[in-house]
């Protein structure tokens, strides 16, 4: 499954991923390599800490 947004909000990025990888054990990330101009993963929001160990949310910059 690929989950796709057209946000930068963490809590409808990085909060729904850690949310699935938390709640299905099954769940998991696979490595997608893009040769893109792209910022970093947001590690904390409004005290809400990800783990980012396990997300793999890129942020393209136009």
């Amino acid at each position: 499954m690929t989950y796709s947004t057209c946000t930068l909000e963490p809590e409808e990025n990085e909060a729904i991923i850690d949310f699935l990888l938390n709640k299905y054990e099954n769940a998991k990330l696979e490595k997608i390599d893009l040769n893109i101009k792209h910022s970093p993963t947001v590690k904390e929001f409004n005290g809400q800490r990800y783990n980012n160990s396990k997300i793999n949310i890129i942020y393209e910059i136009p």
